[in-house]
């Protein structure tokens, strides 16, 4: 069995406080280890996806003192393929959704909805608006 451990990802807008503080909140009561991943097309070597990161987590890490949080920014493009790769080792993937209309969702694709049809790894899509986040179990689980 996997060491126990949730990956909250974000994708290049700012973070969404809803994935990260179900994020926090889950590993919190799990008593489980978070990784914060942050995915941006920003070159490597790009200071300001860290700093922000690091910014959004700073509240959240003095509200949950003993969730041990790693933060990482990964660079590339295709966000929710990278999603997948990164949380290959997780227990559970946290993740923000925006909400797009049918035509921006058929031009631009939405990470969330690949991620709830891709995923191998339990996966939770929190919503800003809603008061109870959408669970995905990964199906033969």
């Amino acid at each position: 069995m996997p060491e126990a451990r949730s990956l909250s990802a974000s994708t290049p807008q700012r973070p969404s406080d809803a994935a990260i503080g179900y994020a926090f909140d889950t590993a919190d009561r799990h008593g489980s280890d978070l990784r914060a991943c942050y995915i941006t097309p920003a070159q490597p070597g790009d200071r300001t996806a860290q700093g922000l990161l690091d910014e959004v987590l700073a509240a959240w890490r003095a509200r949950y003192p003993y969730v041990t949080v790693r933060s990482d920014v990964v660079h590339g493009a295709g966000p929710a393929r990278l999603l997948l790769l990164e949380a290959a080792d997780a227990s559970l993937l946290v993740v923000g959704c925006r909400r797009q209309d049918g035509l921006q969702r058929l031009l631009a694709g939405s990470v969330s909805h690949t991620l709830v049809h891709h995923s191998t790894t339990p996966l939770l899509v929190a919503s800003a608006r809603a008061t109870t986040p959408v669970a995905h179990a990964p199906t033969g689980t």
